[in-house]
């Protein structure tokens, strides 16, 4: 699944079948390279987070957990600071670690049942695995740099 499609989509519990928010960001652990929460939108008080672990399915039409109990307060600031606008990773450049910049993200493909990125879309500029990621920022997505492979003895 991509995010792109995935913004938005409503949060459903399946203990009374009511919408408890819309999908209004993700909270991506870097080092995971993993989507670990949702933070939500159109919540009835100050719990619009949900932990990855807490979803029952990330389907086609809704997301759906198992109630409204699940959803809770940030961590702490980190992830708060994940979940912002600030840190979503579409629109963002992506740099290699040696410097070079490779595209900018059109989206990012994610596996629905365990939340683990597959890769970096970057249109025409073709795709990065997302085993790559190294850091997600306010300005780029860093990603280590493959060098280009030697020439072969006798080529150009």
């Amino acid at each position: 699944m991509r995010l792109r499609e995935a913004y938005g989509r409503k949060v459903v519990s399946t203990d009374d079948a009511e919408a408890v928010g819309r999908l209004d960001g993700f909270v991506i652990d870097p080092e995971q390279r993993c989507v670990v929460g949702l933070r939500l939108a159109k919540v009835g008080g100050d719990r619009p987070f949900v932990s990855w672990t807490d979803l029952q399915a990330f389907g086609t039409d809704a997301v759906t957990v198992p109630s409204a109990a699940v959803l809770r307060a940030a961590s702490g600031q980190a992830e708060e600071r994940a979940a912002s606008k600030e840190l979503q990773p579409i629109g963002k450049l992506v740099l290699g670690d040696l410097g070079t910049a490779l595209g900018k993200v059109e989206d990012v493909e994610f596996d629905e049942g365990s939340g683990s990125l597959v890769d970096f879309d970057l249109g025409e500029a073709g795709t990065v695995a997302s085993d790559r990621l190294l850091g997600l920022g306010s300005y780029a997505v860093v990603v280590l740099e493959v060098p280009p492979e030697p020439s072969a003895p006798g080529g150009p």
